[in-house]
């Protein structure tokens, strides 16, 4: 896990798509779980400089406040975990390990290339753009992950923290519902 400078900022609604939010908002609304959407950053953001085809990850969060998740000098990294249905995968561990974001490499190698993840969280009470630098130690880790993820053999990053803390694993914010959405499913 490593402690890195991410920087972030508050966005209003004039700076969000908020035909792609509503959609996402009755979306979260119907299954009432954490979930992550994958959506071309320009899609979502109307006021930020993008770089070309970058896309963003759109984190909601129901029922949580922003100030739960806190991110300054945060610790992030990759680890395996447990999903709540019991099965293992590499994740990205945001907001000081709050947040797990499934995170297959594959999808890590256009952010390695671009040197940045764009996320927006959205919490009941703000929605917060965060940068997260992507590093190709970062990017390795995601891959030995994913592949320690498909041995039963090895403990998940939980496992050993409960071990070694005695903290329970429900601390962690599971995000389980994972979509990519084009324009047009948001428009319809």
């Amino acid at each position: 896990m490593q402690t890195m400078q991410v920087s972030q900022k508050e966005l209003s609604d004039t700076e969000l798509d908020q035909a792609l939010m509503e959609f996402i908002n009755e979306y979260v609304s119907d299954v009432k779980h954490p979930c992550s959407f994958d959506v071309l950053a320009e899609h979502a953001l109307v006021a930020e400089e993008l770089l070309q085809d970058e896309r963003c990850v759109i984190v909601a969060v129901p029922g949580r406040k922003a100030a739960e998740f806190p991110a300054t000098d945060a610790r992030y990294g990759a680890v395996v975990m447990t999903r709540p249905d019991d099965l293992r995968q590499a994740n990205l561990m945001l907001r000081d390990e709050h947040i797990a974001l499934p995170f297959h490499p594959f999808y890590a190698m256009p952010r390695l290339k671009l040197g940045r993840l764009l996320v927006i969280y959205q919490f009941v009470d703000a929605t917060i753009l965060e940068i997260v630098p992507v590093t190709p130690e970062l990017y390795e880790d995601l891959c030995i992950c994913d592949v320690t993820a498909q041995s039963r053999n090895h403990p998940t990053y939980a496992e050993l923290m409960e071990k070694r803390t005695g903290a329970p694993k429900d601390r962690i914010v599971h995000v389980v519902d994972n979509q990519t959405i084009s324009r047009r499913e948001s428009e319809s």
